[in-house]
């Protein structure tokens, strides 16, 4: 009997940690499309009036934020 409700627990305890990961995968991903489309999306149109060396920087640092977050999306699905 203490083995099954171990089981069961274990069982449970791991549905629940796939929730949490999803909605932890679930936010940062709207969190990456969010800022792509409020800072990324304004930098490469006002590069297409002309290459500018300070909007071609800001772009390049700005990419770390994306670089960072689809990190944790990577390191989530190997978790899973």
């Amino acid at each position: 009997m203490i083995l099954s409700v171990n089981l069961f627990d274990f069982f449970l305890f791991l549905h629940f940690s796939k929730f949490i990961f999803f909605a932890i995968n679930l936010i940062v991903n709207i969190l990456i499309w969010s800022i792509t489309l409020i800072l990324f999306i304004k930098i490469h149109r006002k590069l297409l009036d002309g290459f500018q060396v300070s909007l071609y920087k800001k772009l390049i640092l700005s990419n770390w934020s994306r670089t960072f977050l689809w990190t944790i999306i990577m390191y989530i699905h190997i978790y899973i």
